[in-house]
């Protein structure tokens, strides 16, 4: 495929643990993801990669193994676009129903449905996903966005820092670095007026700019970086 002129490929990972992959019903084991997103990588096709949190039933020691996964993903695959989006039921699958027994109470009327923001980035069943998970998250998706140079257009300190934070897999402080990051970009933009950075599709961010973020809770899920 990739000699044909395939670049770029949309893949589902879902998951980080087996026994979540086996829910979902995809057999898919241990770090093959991390495996296929290396070989796309060797032939230059770049993965734009999501993974999922928040499932019904899912433990939190499951979400933490997923978004820890996506995050070794991003370091083996330098071309790759791994992200972490929450879980959002659709009705007519199995999980939807799942979700409804559980206390689920999903949009009912068209509006309600378009009020609801990006399905990657919204949060539409509400304290599933624990507050440390929730951080975690954010977390990895603000220094993915700095690692690949997209909050300033280049690759200088914070976009290195912001990677060896990837390498390590630690976020300690990791909320006050952003803060003070933010406050760095604003007072950079003020002064010097930089051209933005054009967001993509296989940004982490993924249009985070939009009209229909900003009318949604969208934006609590991300730092400065990630917002656009």
């Amino acid at each position: 495929m990739a000699e044909s002129g395939m670049y770029v490929a949309e893949i589902g990972a879902e998951a980080g643990t087996d026994n979540m992959m086996k829910k979902i019903g995809k057999p898919i084991y241990g770090d093959d993801n991390i495996e296929a997103a290396v070989e796309m990588d060797r032939r230059g096709v770049q993965g734009s990669i999501t993974y999922i949190i928040g499932y019904p039933h899912e433990s939190e020691e499951s979400m933490i193994a997923t978004i820890d996964q996506c995050r070794r993903l991003h370091n083996a695959a330098p071309l790759a676009r791994p992200n972490v989006w929450p879980f959002r039921p659709i009705p007519g699958t199995v999980m939807w129903d799942q979700a409804v027994a559980l206390g689920y109470e999903g949009p009912k009327t068209l509006p309600e449905w378009g009020s609801i923001g990006e399905y990657h980035l919204e949060e539409t069943w509400p304290g599933v996903i624990p507050e440390r998970v929730k951080q975690m998250r954010m977390m990895y998706q603000h220094y993915a966005t700095m690692s690949y140079g997209l909050a300033r257009g280049k690759i200088g300190w914070w976009e290195k820092r912001a990677q060896a934070r990837l390498d390590s897999g630690s976020y300690v402080h990791g909320q006050f670095e952003a803060r003070a990051f933010g406050l760095y970009n604003k007072v950079r933009k003020k002064l010097f007026n930089p051209v933005d950075v054009p967001r993509s599709w296989v940004d982490p961010g993924h249009k985070t700019g939009t009209a229909g973020n900003a009318k949604s809770k969208a934006t609590e899920a991300m730092t400065d970086a990630t917002k656009g």
